[in-house]
């Protein structure tokens, strides 16, 4: 907090060359005595107007405040700020990213779809792209969810949504063997008659694919599976996505595409795109 309080200083004083440096200063107080508390990072319109109707109205009045009294309206998050003004560190320093618990790939139709064939073609696009999330940051997925819903704002339609979990048989990253069990789910969720607005898949339970243990009986060749996928991700990688899909994905492009008829350029991504000056 003092860091974020000590850039906004820096910022607004034009004599500090852009750096404002409150480890070295003697006394914090007169600095933090000019800092109003709605300024302060984490604090709303909503504290700030209740802040000040208890006479807490500068970033030096919050440091002195009772850190408990604070809690009682702010919760926790304000009792850390109040610590930290006084130069206590609430939060650990991460070495390392956290583990990735979960990965979800879904996305709301661009008008509502009631064929089964069109939904299933979109689930399993979520599941490729699922797949790639898995092998780019080296983990496999033992748990695997698929869900999907209908337009829950419009009344005058059936409102339907439903969500199935099951467990892999053994932990994986190999698209395929994603796929047949998110085809099981979907059908198990399928209603006929529906208009659904959304679908989507969720990999849980989620290892380090270097430290997942190999069945001695297992049927199916990893190092085969790895060495087709890796060749998969880098030819969609160098000549773009889904160059490389598998032949039940199709090809042309489907009713469940995001509408984006107003959607910005890509002026300085795509060559068909590239502004031209004459």
């Amino acid at each position: 907090m003092l860091a974020k309080i000590a850039n906004r200083l820096a910022k607004k004083t034009l004599d500090s060359g852009g750096v404002w440096n409150l480890l070295d200063a003697a006394n914090h107080d007169e600095h933090l005595a000019r800092v109003a508390v709605g300024d302060i990072w984490g604090i709303g319109r909503q504290w700030s107007a209740w802040l000040e109707q208890q006479g807490i109205k500068t970033a030096l009045d919050l440091k002195y405040a009772n850190a408990r009294q604070v809690r009682a309206k702010m919760t926790v998050v304000g009792e850390r700020i109040v610590r930290e003004l006084n130069g206590v560190s609430c939060l650990p320093l991460e070495l390392l990213p956290a583990v990735q618990k979960g990965i979800t790939v879904s996305r709301s139709f661009g008008q509502l779809l009631s064929d089964k064939d069109e939904i299933r073609q979109a689930l399993l696009r979520f599941v490729g792209r699922a797949g790639e999330k898995l092998r780019r940051g080296g983990l496999m997925a033992e748990r695997i969810t698929v869900f999907a819903r209908t337009d829950r704002f419009n009344p005058s339609r059936p409102c339907y949504s439903r969500m199935l979990t099951t467990t892999l048989p053994f932990p994986t990253d190999y698209t395929p063997a994603l796929i047949a069990p998110a085809l099981r789910l979907f059908d198990a969720i399928w209603r006929p008659g529906l208009g659904f607005q959304k679908c989507g898949i969720m990999l849980t339970n989620l290892v380090a694919a270097d430290r997942t243990k190999r069945d001695l009986l297992e049927s199916h060749n990893p190092d085969r599976q790895l060495r087709l996928m890796r060749a998969v991700d880098a030819l969609n990688m160098a000549y773009g996505a889904r160059t490389i899909h598998f032949g039940y994905l199709g090809g042309a492009k489907p009713k469940s595409s995001l509408r984006a008829n107003f959607i910005s350029g890509r002026y300085t991504t795509s060559w068909s795109e590239l502004r031209i000056v004459r």
